[in-house]
């Protein structure tokens, strides 16, 4: 059976939730690397979720600059003050898996 699309865009923002929860904890506990990757998984799914929201899109990658952008070209302008945030963010993907 096939899910409807607001199921996964649920699916996509309980995921970013999760995500969220467990960079908080981490911070908490002071495992900053982990803190870092999980904020930007967060923030990720979260971008994907609303691009699926506004355009029926699934992009299959994870730069959050990219992602971001299309999220812009999608008319979600709401994202526009967080440019920087998201750009800096972007950097703690790659360094925390390698």
């Amino acid at each position: 059976m096939k899910k409807k699309p607001s199921d996964e865009i649920k699916q996509w923002f309980d995921f970013a939730d999760e995500d969220l929860r467990s960079a908080k904890i981490l911070l908490h506990e002071k495992i900053y690397n982990q803190a870092c990757f999980h904020s930007q998984q967060c923030v990720e799914k979260y971008l994907k979720g609303l691009l699926l929201l506004h355009s029926d899109h699934k992009p299959k990658l994870h730069d959050l600059k990219e992602l971001f952008d299309r999220c812009i070209h999608a008319n979600i302008l709401e994202l526009l003050p967080f440019r920087e945030k998201v750009a800096t963010l972007s950097l703690y993907y790659a360094p925390t898996r390698y």
